[in-house]
């Protein structure tokens, strides 16, 4: 109102614009619409520069809400969990999880895996059918991942009685876990799976993602066996049999795994030139 009283008075074409923070600039596109803004001259008063455009940009992020749960969900897990670390008795390890919560984040962030999410939930929502498969495999996923953290300290439990050495209780907790954090990760590798083949973009890069998991699984179980071994002292015997014995399922996922990229490279060239196997 009261820039039409000015313009109702004065009549101008063109103006200046003087400013003493964000929160004045931001009425800029109104004083455009209807003068031609010549200079925006930028004062300072009583306060020192940069103060009320950091605030007003503060403001301005909580009031939007995508803004507002990436700033404050953060702060706020960190504060609750420190109060909680305060206030429970033997809190220390909540307390101690935080930078482990924080380098999680940052990983994330970092990876741009919150886009990545932020596409697998629309997806979701795109295919209801598909969502509730894929809500079910991510259950499965959560599941494993918590019998493995279960497993892991019950090992832990277990092992820390007897006189071993860290390495050797790190190694034995890794190994009892293994097989619950595979089946986590395959689990939610096919959860990807079925979203993308409802979606229509399904490729055989999923099926081969699924088969060099379960080589690393057969190649981690076997070296962790084996680390087990030395570590315990009784040293590892390098003949045909005890490799045949303990790599086995390695060279046989490894076979597997060079048969799968074999047929879905096959299949890519039939979709690509309408032929199969060069025919």
């Amino acid at each position: 109102q009261q820039l039409e009283d000015v313009i109702a008075e004065f009549q101008p074409d063109r103006g200046i614009l003087v400013t003493d923070g964000m929160e004045d600039e931001s009425v800029l596109p109104i004083l455009t619409s209807r003068l031609s803004i010549d200079h925006v001259e930028k004062i300072i008063v009583r306060q020192s520069k940069g103060i009320e455009g950091t605030y007003y940009y503060i403001a301005k992020a909580i009031e939007d809400p995508r803004w507002r749960a990436r700033l404050l969900v953060p702060i706020s897990i960190f504060m609750m969990i420190l109060g909680l670390g305060m206030i429970l008795p033997g809190g220390g390890a909540l307390i101690g999880a935080m930078p482990l919560l924080l380098g999680v984040y940052l990983l994330f962030k970092g990876l741009g895996a919150e886009d990545r999410l932020e596409r697998l939930m629309r997806d979701m929502r795109e295919s209801a059918d598909a969502a509730i498969l894929s809500s079910l495999l991510w259950a499965v996923t959560g599941v494993a991942i918590l019998l493995a953290v279960v497993e892991g300290y019950d090992t832990y439990g277990d092992v820390s009685r007897t006189e071993t050495s860290n390495i050797l209780l790190g190694l034995e907790v890794l190994q009892k876990s293994l097989t619950w954090i595979v089946l986590g990760a395959l689990a939610f590798a096919l959860s990807l799976m079925v979203l993308r083949w409802k979606k229509g973009n399904f490729s055989g890069r999923s099926i081969l993602v699924i088969a060099f998991g379960v080589v690393m699984w057969t190649m981690a179980t076997a070296a962790l066996q084996v680390a087990i071994q030395i570590a315990n002292g009784s040293g590892y015997e390098y003949d045909v049999s005890t490799i045949v014995q303990d790599w086995g399922n390695t060279i046989l996922s490894l076979f597997i795994f060079w048969a799968v990229r074999t047929g879905v490279r096959s299949w890519e060239s039939k979709q690509d030139t309408g032929r199969y196997w060069g025919v």
